[in-house]
């Protein structure tokens, strides 16, 4: 109620910061191509206020949408997962670079020295660095009209990174870069669960061969959303697949680590995600949490920091699945694989991050086979 109470300001604000943000011009056309021409982390206050403003937009029309559904009693017959569209993949192309002030947000986000003070972003940290840098360009592919994510009625429920190149990715190469890109692509791929559907968001960093004409892919990230949503019981009792069974690992003592509650605007700050349940606690309470949330992959940051693995010189892979929100402020404890943490080259470790004797986060580090 308190966001259709609101709508009459949103769409009197909505024009004028849209002016503002010229530059955001090509995501409200239908091209399902859109080139931008500015940098991730030039996004400016206005502009995430309108990108918020379309989530919220999108919300409502989707909640009136659903009221109607109810009136007329189409509920049980009609399914809100979208079909797979025979157009082409929603993709969106904008430069990249990365700053000094980029690695000094990252540094004071995880609570680590400056990265003046020599502070080197290697393994799972530099995997999570990259992430957040990147972010962006996911979440300017949801503020997309073509785009059937709607941002605030979905989680994001697992990440997968991937670290090809590390060679092109070092703290010096990172901050020379030149002509480096991003592309984000909503996958044609939707697949049915229980409460909804999940799709992939793949955000790629690509830098220009110095050797070639070709472009190299160096970091790829993939977010999976889980989108909210009415599904036909026909559809939902043979969609869902079986998660395979995997040995239960043993586990090293435990890691405790804070996370405060002044934390959601050090990680906001780098990665843009400003969603309210990351920056207002009534704003959480209102969608249903008992206060503010920290953001998954800034967990799995801090977490990293006591995760030591490989040398900086191998591709690496890093998989994060959230099992719950974590409320903050929040005492966690991590446990890694003890396997892993008793060999000096492990391949693989697998690590938990828990919030009150529940698991709220899973993951494992790996190198690529």
């Amino acid at each position: 109620m308190a966001v259709i109470a609101s709508l009459p300001l949103l769409l009197l604000l909505f024009p004028i910061l849209a002016v503002k943000c010229k530059h955001l011009l090509p995501l409200w056309k239908h091209d399902r191509q859109i080139k931008l021409d500015f940098l991730p982390n030039a996004l400016s206050g206005i502009d995430i206020t309108v990108v918020l403003m379309i989530f919220l937009l999108r919300s409502v029309r989707h909640s009136i949408s659903s009221a109607c559904m109810r009136i007329f009693n189409l509920g049980n017959r009609v399914s809100e997962v979208p079909k797979s569209s025979g157009a082409d993949e929603l993709s969106l192309v904008m430069p990249f670079q990365v700053t000094q002030a980029d690695l000094t947000a990252y540094c004071a986000a995880i609570k680590s020295p400056p990265a003046s003070e020599g502070v080197q972003l290697v393994g799972s940290q530099l995997l999570l660095f990259l992430s957040a840098l990147t972010e962006p360009a996911m979440l300017l592919l949801l503020a997309h009209p073509s785009c059937q994510v709607r941002p605030l009625g979905s989680v994001n429920v697992r990440n997968r990174f991937e670290l090809l190149r590390p060679d092109l990715c070092t703290k010096q190469s990172l901050t020379s870069l030149n002509k480096a890109f991003l592309t984000a692509t909503l996958s044609k791929d939707v697949r049915t669960v229980k409460r909804g559907f999940e799709v992939d968001l793949v955000v790629s960093l690509n830098v220009p061969s110095k050797d070639s004409n070709d472009i190299i892919t160096v970091f790829r990230q993939y977010f999976t959303i889980l989108q909210f949503a009415k599904v036909r019981p026909d559809i939902a009792q043979h969609s869902d697949s079986a998660r395979t069974a995997e040995a239960i690992p043993a586990w090293s003592d435990s890691t405790t680590f804070a996370v405060e509650h002044n934390d959601p605007a050090h990680w906001a700050r780098l990665c843009k995600d400003y969603n309210p349940i990351h920056t207002s606690r009534v704003a959480a309470k209102l969608f249903g949490f008992p206060g503010k949330l920290a953001h998954g992959n800034h967990v799995g940051a801090l977490a990293a920091t006591y995760i030591t693995f490989g040398d900086g010189h191998a591709p690496l892979f890093m998989e994060i699945t959230f099992r719950r929100p974590v409320v903050v402020p929040a005492r966690l404890d991590l446990k890694v694989s003890s396997e892993a943490a008793e060999t000096s080259r492990p391949q693989l470790i697998r690590f938990q991050i828990r919030s009150k004797n529940k698991v709220s986060i899973e993951g494992s580090v790996g190198h690529f086979e």
